[in-house]
Protein backbone atom coordinates (compact mmCIF):
# COMPACT_ATOMS: atom_id res chain seq x y z
CA UNK A 1 0.00 0.00 0.00
CA UNK A 2 1.32 3.21 -0.84
CA UNK A 3 -0.08 6.38 0.54
CA UNK A 4 2.19 9.17 -1.25
CA UNK A 5 2.74 9.00 -4.63
CA UNK A 6 4.18 11.90 -7.04
CA UNK A 7 2.64 14.40 -8.69
CA UNK A 8 3.36 16.67 -10.89
CA UNK A 9 2.91 19.90 -8.34
CA UNK A 10 6.26 21.03 -6.82
CA UNK A 11 5.34 22.29 -3.12
CA UNK A 12 2.73 21.60 -0.49
CA UNK A 13 0.94 24.69 -0.96
CA UNK A 14 0.17 24.02 -3.94
CA UNK A 15 -1.79 21.22 -3.05
CA UNK A 16 -5.72 21.48 -2.31
CA UNK A 17 -6.14 20.85 1.20
CA UNK A 18 -9.97 20.24 1.05
CA UNK A 19 -9.40 16.73 1.67
CA UNK A 20 -7.01 17.11 4.51
CA UNK A 21 -9.38 19.77 6.38
CA UNK A 22 -11.81 16.74 5.16
CA UNK A 23 -10.07 13.92 6.72
CA UNK A 24 -9.75 15.87 10.24
CA UNK A 25 -13.19 16.77 10.27
CA UNK A 26 -14.37 13.05 9.57
CA UNK A 27 -11.76 11.95 12.20
CA UNK A 28 -13.24 14.80 15.01
CA UNK A 29 -16.87 13.25 14.48
CA UNK A 30 -15.51 9.52 14.87
CA UNK A 31 -16.46 8.41 11.17
CA UNK A 32 -12.90 6.93 10.68
CA UNK A 33 -14.12 5.36 6.60
CA UNK A 34 -14.70 8.59 5.82
CA UNK A 35 -11.15 10.46 7.19
CA UNK A 36 -9.05 7.04 5.87
CA UNK A 37 -10.48 7.86 2.09
CA UNK A 38 -9.69 12.05 2.21
CA UNK A 39 -6.12 11.35 3.85
CA UNK A 40 -5.63 9.00 1.51
CA UNK A 41 -6.67 11.38 -1.31
CA UNK A 42 -5.03 14.12 -0.13
CA UNK A 43 -1.36 11.82 0.85
CA UNK A 44 -1.80 10.73 -2.75
CA UNK A 45 -1.26 14.89 -4.33
CA UNK A 46 2.08 15.36 -2.29
CA UNK A 47 4.54 15.13 -3.95
CA UNK A 48 7.97 13.16 -2.92
CA UNK A 49 10.55 15.73 -1.78
CA UNK A 50 13.33 16.46 0.84
CA UNK A 51 11.61 18.18 3.37
CA UNK A 52 7.70 17.55 4.63
CA UNK A 53 5.52 19.39 6.86
CA UNK A 54 3.35 19.57 9.68
CA UNK A 55 0.53 18.93 7.56
CA UNK A 56 1.66 16.24 6.21
CA UNK A 57 2.88 14.44 9.31
CA UNK A 58 -0.68 14.96 10.74
CA UNK A 59 -2.50 13.66 8.12
CA UNK A 60 -0.21 10.55 8.17
CA UNK A 61 -0.69 10.28 12.09
CA UNK A 62 -4.21 10.98 11.96
CA UNK A 63 -4.56 7.89 9.16
CA UNK A 64 -2.80 5.80 11.13
CA UNK A 65 -5.01 6.46 14.06
CA UNK A 66 -7.90 6.12 12.10
CA UNK A 67 -6.89 2.66 11.29
CA UNK A 68 -6.37 1.94 14.51
CA UNK A 69 -9.53 2.47 15.75
CA UNK A 70 -10.66 -0.47 13.22
CA UNK A 71 -8.35 -2.44 14.31
CA UNK A 72 -6.75 -1.99 11.04
CA UNK A 73 -3.56 -2.55 12.74
CA UNK A 74 -1.42 -3.99 10.28
CA UNK A 75 -1.99 -0.76 7.86
CA UNK A 76 -1.53 1.67 10.47
CA UNK A 77 1.73 0.47 11.04
CA UNK A 78 2.47 0.72 7.50
CA UNK A 79 1.59 4.11 7.26
CA UNK A 80 4.01 5.04 10.60
CA UNK A 81 6.60 3.07 8.22
CA UNK A 82 6.47 5.17 5.47
CA UNK A 83 6.27 8.47 7.38
CA UNK A 84 8.91 7.04 9.53
CA UNK A 85 11.00 7.32 6.56
CA UNK A 86 10.71 11.20 5.74
CA UNK A 87 10.61 12.60 9.19
CA UNK A 88 13.97 10.78 9.44
CA UNK A 89 15.17 12.27 6.62
CA UNK A 90 13.83 15.80 7.79
CA UNK A 91 14.48 15.50 11.27
CA UNK A 92 17.18 12.99 11.21
CA UNK A 93 17.27 9.38 12.86
CA UNK A 94 17.53 10.44 16.31
CA UNK A 95 15.01 13.34 16.52
CA UNK A 96 12.01 13.66 19.16
CA UNK A 97 9.44 13.28 16.05
CA UNK A 98 11.14 9.90 15.45
CA UNK A 99 10.57 8.67 18.90
CA UNK A 100 6.81 9.59 18.97
CA UNK A 101 6.69 7.44 15.77
CA UNK A 102 8.26 4.74 17.00
CA UNK A 103 6.16 4.67 20.71
CA UNK A 104 3.39 5.11 18.59
CA UNK A 105 4.50 2.13 16.40
CA UNK A 106 5.11 0.22 19.75
CA UNK A 107 1.27 0.39 20.86
CA UNK A 108 0.17 -1.15 17.99
CA UNK A 109 2.55 -3.74 17.99
CA UNK A 110 1.22 -4.49 22.22
CA UNK A 111 -2.51 -3.80 20.67
CA UNK A 112 -1.63 -6.69 18.01
CA UNK A 113 0.12 -9.05 20.40
CA UNK A 114 3.00 -8.52 18.87
CA UNK A 115 5.17 -8.45 22.25
CA UNK A 116 8.47 -8.78 20.53
CA UNK A 117 8.11 -5.69 18.43
CA UNK A 118 6.05 -3.99 20.99
CA UNK A 119 9.41 -4.14 22.98
CA UNK A 120 11.94 -3.40 20.43
CA UNK A 121 10.17 -0.03 19.38
CA UNK A 122 9.88 1.26 22.76
CA UNK A 123 13.17 0.63 23.36
CA UNK A 124 14.25 2.55 20.46
CA UNK A 125 12.09 5.35 21.81
CA UNK A 126 13.81 5.16 25.41
CA UNK A 127 17.32 5.00 23.87
CA UNK A 128 16.53 8.61 21.44
CA UNK A 129 14.84 10.46 25.15
CA UNK A 130 17.04 9.36 27.23
CA UNK A 131 19.90 10.47 25.30
CA UNK A 132 18.52 13.66 23.89
CA UNK A 133 15.54 15.29 25.93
Amino acid sequence: MIILISCTTSKVSDVDISHYKKGIHYYNIGNYDSAIYYLKSFLRKVPRYKEIGDTIIKAHLILAHSLENKNEHSIAILVYNELLKYVQRTYGRKSKQVAEIYLKMSNVYEKMGIEEQAVYYKRLYNEIIRKKF
